[in-house]
């Protein structure tokens, strides 16, 4: 009788273990609906059978739907030990890996599922998003290729390639990648931000605003997109618009850096610099090793003529990123500023050498070469930055000012011509044009540059007083009077303007006036002229 009912409960288990199993096959718990109550399921079924792989599979999703990774692998690692032909296991077992960073044991799995089950467009996906976190965009690309051929509706794949163009900067590609996938999915909001990104990078504004306007309309709570969004309106000047958004950004996300050091930048373009100063502050504090932060408060400082700081900064952005050829431009402009060239110079070199093509910074060290009076250095480092940018207009100015100290005017005025050419909106231009040709004696030529100089920057002194001289020049002293007048209105400490006006007072016989000039130049710092005039007896 014993022996019986003992043969009758293994039945039963045996029964109710088959039951389970099949249950677990056919009905298997929703791991998005409760993740626990799915590991209780598959920890009874694993219980009951301990050889069966799917199940260790199973239990291993419902670990790594609860962030429990490296148990997940664990479960995983027993599927395959069960099974080696198990594609979907390793699959799995890459998405844990992927999770913890384990890029390497990711994309080995990857592979093997790929391997074991060629038809499936997941496993090409996900190892294309491996070799985008490791910078593999190519490698990427032809994974997202395959998995495209496989699953031609998986919108999700759209996306990953596209955002694998845009790092390669292939920015038309993404776009229409991240089109592609709006139209299988037109009520995803990321992929309308990442559209608006590559619209973004391709300058085209008005659309990269649309882009954002739908992505926060589909998600209003996305900081992300605010701040995307206001970068925009930064990028086209509408700076209080940006700091709106930025406002918005921070509201919904108070923890993020980025998007104080976005803000930080509109309130400088705004010339609002202690404002900042206080949000680069602010992303310091939340990330002490954010070096975009502290470079972007060392220009802050810069502009705020505190240079000391502004070196402070400077130095501690290189301290956390001593590639960023950017920081020792910048820091060169300091030390330029502090008429320290030869750390200047010094600076530009490094700036260089990081990045060949750096047009900027041969044009920056061509401009300190010019005030150590290094001409033929000079010289070379403009021809490089217009080679590497023919069309920026301020590299020809710095050339034609090479060209000047080098006595070669007629190559100096081509330069100022053609940085004309690019931008007859810039009076500098022409007021070193105008000199070149008052030096030697085209005082008609000159007197064109000045004039239009003024139209342009109507409250300049010093054009006024260029102006002046040669309306003396060419025998118009009324006029020369009165655009020295002009120079001292503007500028009432502004010393050769009262010289030029005690010469013309002299050459008019109105000596009392011109020692009146004099004197007033004396006082501001220039005394020869009073001196002269001492010595020839027109001033006592």
């Amino acid at each position: 009788m014993r022996y019986c009912k003992t043969v009758f409960i293994l039945i039963l288990l045996f029964v109710l273990a088959g039951w389970i199993l099949i249950e677990a096959k056919e009905h298997p718990p929703n791991l998005a609906d409760d993740p626990q109550k799915a590991l209780a399921f598959w920890d009874e079924v694993i219980s009951l059978d301990t050889q069966n792989a799917e199940a260790f599979n199973e239990r291993g999703k419902a670990y790594r739907k609860m962030g429990k990774y490296q148990r997940a692998i664990e479960d995983y690692t027993k599927a395959i030990d069960l099974d080696a032909q198990y594609a979907e296991a390793y699959y799995n077992r890459g998405l844990a890996h992927k999770q913890l960073e384990r890029y390497q044991e990711a994309l080995e799995d990857y592979s093997t599922a790929i391997q074991l089950d060629p038809t499936d467009g997941h496993g090409f996906r996900q190892r294309g998003v491996v070799f985008k976190k490791l910078g593999l965009y190519e490698r990427a690309i032809e994974d997202y290729d395959r998995a495209i051929q496989l699953m031609p509706d998986y919108a999700k794949t759209y996306n990953n390639r596209g955002v694998a163009y845009k790092k390669l900067g292939k920015f038309k590609l993404a776009i229409s990648d991240y089109s592609e996938a709006i139209r299988l999915e037109p009520n995803v909001p990321l992929y309308f931000n990442n559209r608006g990104v590559a619209w973004k990078n391709l300058r085209r504004y008005r659309l990269a605003l649309d882009d954002y306007d739908r992505a926060i309309g589909l998600n209003p709570h996305n900081s992300w997109f605010f701040s995307n969004r206001g970068n925009v309106y930064s990028k086209l000047g509408r700076n209080d618009r940006a700091i709106e958004d930025y406002n918005h950004a921070i509201d919904l996300n108070p923890k993020d850096e980025r998007t104080y050091n976005n803000r930080g930048i509109a309130y400088k373009s705004l010339g609002k610099y202690q404002k900042a100063i206080d949000d680069y502050n602010r992303a310091i504090t939340i990330n002490s090793k954010d070096a975009v932060a502290f470079y972007n408060r060392g220009i802050a400082y810069k502009n705020l003529d505190d240079f000391q700081n502004a070196l402070k900064d400077f130095f501690k952005a290189i301290q956390l990123d001593p590639n960023n050829s950017g920081f020792y431009r910048n820091r060169g402009l300091v030390y330029k500023k502090l008429e320290d060239y030869h750390r200047a110079i010094e600076d530009y070199d490094r700036a260089i050498g990081l990045k060949p093509d750096y047009a900027l910074a041969y044009h920056n060290r061509s401009t300190a070469h010019k005030k150590l009076g290094e001409y033929q250095k000079a010289l070379k480092d403009s021809n490089r930055a217009i080679e590497l940018d023919p069309s920026n207009e301020w590299y020809y100015n710095g050339r034609g000012l090479a060209y000047k100290n080098l006595d070669n005017p007629r190559r100096a005025v081509e330069d100022f011509s053609q940085a004309i050419r690019i931008n007859k909106d810039v009076a500098e231009f022409y007021i070193n044009r105008g000199n070149v040709y008052k030096n030697f004696g085209q005082f008609q030529m000159a007197l064109n540059d000045f004039s239009r100089a003024i139209d342009l920057e109507p409250e300049n002194p010093r054009t006024y007083n260029s102006r002046g001289i040669i309306f003396r020049n060419l025998g118009r002293p009324d006029k020369a009077m009165g655009d020295f007048n002009h120079a001292i209105r503007h500028d009432p400490l502004y010393a050769d303007a009262y010289i030029s006006r005690g010469i013309g007072n002299i050459t008019e016989g109105n000596y009392e006036q011109a020692c009146a000039d004099f004197e007033k130049a004396c006082k501001l710092g220039d005394c020869s002229y009073v001196k002269w005039a001492r010595e020839n007896g027109d001033c006592r």
